[in-house]
């Protein structure tokens, strides 16, 4: 389950399969890296 996905689907419903697919995983992958730096960033403060 992706993060997301309940706010998009509905808005994205009528969008083909595949450009939904590639827009979620675009999406997952930049929140994924955000919290990431945000992890990183949270634990190497000054």
């Amino acid at each position: 389950m992706c993060v997301g996905c309940e706010l998009l689907g509905p808005s994205l419903g009528l969008a083909p399969s595949r450009l939904a697919q590639a827009l979620f995983k675009t999406v997952n992958h930049f929140i994924l890296q955000l919290e990431l730096f945000r992890g990183y960033a949270g634990r190497h403060k000054p």
